[in-house]
């Protein structure tokens, strides 16, 4: 909690709300949906609000049993420390398609708002083979080798995500 006081921001913050002491609480809003369709882009436009609090990371707490086992005190200890005017909120898009997490979210708060974020397939898969291809092969990953030896070698961004969909369309 000490160092909570130290740094810029939370020292403004401190000031602004005089002697109230900021705490951890669970999170009221929660970012869910599908890969590679701006979870993250949302959680940085986020973080400039300054009512806004996060935390780094995902923390796959609903999702993953070893996380669950924990409980919620572990959850809690996760987020960071807010005034009672501020927001709490977290980002795992893997919840999105996780059906027990709704049942485990409301556990926690049956009045968590969820910001679901979808876009539509086509690009959304387009996305994800050129993150695979691009971003997990130049990692030498051996799972997406035959990614940069193979497809990438026809030089993806010559076909755009309209002839994908064209493509789909015509032999799905």
């Amino acid at each position: 909690m000490s160092e909570f006081y130290k740094s810029g921001n939370n020292r403004r913050r401190q000031v602004a709300h005089g002697t109230e002491i900021p705490k951890k609480r669970f999170p009221q809003v929660v970012i869910v949906g599908a890969k590679k369709c701006g979870t993250s882009a949302l959680k940085i436009f986020m973080n400039y609000h300054p009512k806004l609090r996060d935390t780094p990371g995902e923390k796959h707490f609903f999702n993953r049993p070893a996380n669950w086992r924990m409980g919620f005190d572990w959850y809690l200890d996760q987020m960071p420390y807010s005034y009672a005017d501020e927001v709490t909120y977290e980002k795992t898009p893997d919840y999105f398609d996780r059906p027990f997490v709704p049942e485990r979210m409301a556990q926690m708060n049956d009045s968590v708002k969820v910001i679901s974020i979808m876009c539509d397939p086509v690009h959304r898969a387009y996305s994800h083979f050129l993150h695979a291809g691009v971003v997990q092969a130049s990692h030498k990953c051996p799972r997406y080798n035959h990614l940069s030896r193979g497809w990438l070698r026809f030089n993806p961004r010559n076909l755009s995500v309209s002839h994908i969909a064209h493509l789909i369309e015509r032999d799905p």
